[in-house]
């Protein structure tokens, strides 16, 4: 199933929050190797924030819920550190850190400081608040990143492979993740 289409024109979403995610926010992933799985999340199926990274060079984008695998579920979380994104821009081919944490046994994947995967965000549009308004540096955030070879496991042997991640979350400008 792919992701529904993004409008080009800017457009005006309210700050809705449902289960810590903006209205039709989203993540869908596709994983091979060592967790096989087929994730669509929708707003109300995960959590989801964004902040501006440590040393305030880009920002990083956290989405987490539950995932199959084996006929069990498991708490998943994604977590999307985009170094050269400007705020408020959208840009193509920016390199990006992945990390993925199956939380409930601490395990993690990533690929640290290899540069193995690319984002292109589409969009990056002012958050509003109920009365209309635009939230001080908040976005709604949505794109695609995909990676060129599988991301090692951190803390043991495997791999997984990342079939492109389609994403709409928020980003928040003001705090530091």
């Amino acid at each position: 199933e792919s992701p529904p289409p993004i409008d080009e024109e800017p457009i005006e979403i309210l700050v809705t929050q449902i289960a810590g995610c903006v209205t039709n926010g989203a993540f869908r992933v596709d994983t091979y190797g060592a967790m096989e799985t087929s994730i669509n999340w929708i707003e109300d199926d995960m959590t989801c924030e964004g902040m501006r990274r440590p040393d305030r060079a880009g920002a990083r984008l956290r989405f987490a819920g539950f995932a199959g695998n084996d006929d069990e579920f498991r708490s998943l979380a994604f977590i999307l550190s985009i170094p050269d994104l400007e705020e408020g821009e959208t840009a193509t081919e920016l390199s990006t850190r992945v990390t993925m944490i199956e939380e409930d046994v601490g395990r993690f994947f990533s690929t640290q400081e290899s540069e193995l995967c690319w984002t292109d965000v589409d969009v990056q549009h002012p958050l509003l608040d109920e009365t209309g308004s635009s939230l001080p540096r908040q976005y709604v955030i949505s794109g695609i990143m995909y990676c060129v070879a599988p991301i090692a496991e951190l803390n043991g042997r495997a791999s997984i492979t990342l079939s492109e991640v389609t994403f709409s979350g928020q980003v928040n400008w003001n705090e530091v993740l």
